[in-house]
């Protein structure tokens, strides 16, 4: 399948640097790259854990998210709720 993407020149410049950075034979092995580091960073964020940058040096940290991971995070939060929700013991009714 073929995927065409309409990217202006601050972008296109971005993807050929990081290919360059990365020594990535093809566009499609940097695209292929990038997805796979998307679909782990979207099951993480996912299972309620964070990304984070540790520095060797000092310990400090980064944590990494991106809107897309913020949103795939609330996504899924919403989705355990609904599935908690549905599984729950049902409440009785009052009697009278």
């Amino acid at each position: 399948m073929r995927l065409n993407f309409e990217l202006d020149e601050a972008q296109m410049a971005e993807i050929n640097a990081l290919k360059k950075r990365t020594g990535a034979n093809s566009m499609k092995e940097l695209f292929n790259n990038a997805l796979t580091i998307l679909d782990w960073a979207v099951e993480e964020v996912a299972q309620g854990k964070e990304i984070v940058a540790t520095s060797p040096d000092d310990g400090s940290h980064r944590v990494f998210i991106t809107p897309l991971l913020r949103r795939a995070a609330l996504l899924a939060r919403a989705e355990r709720g609904r599935v908690a929700a549905a599984t729950a013991a049902p409440v009785a009714a009052p009697t009278r």
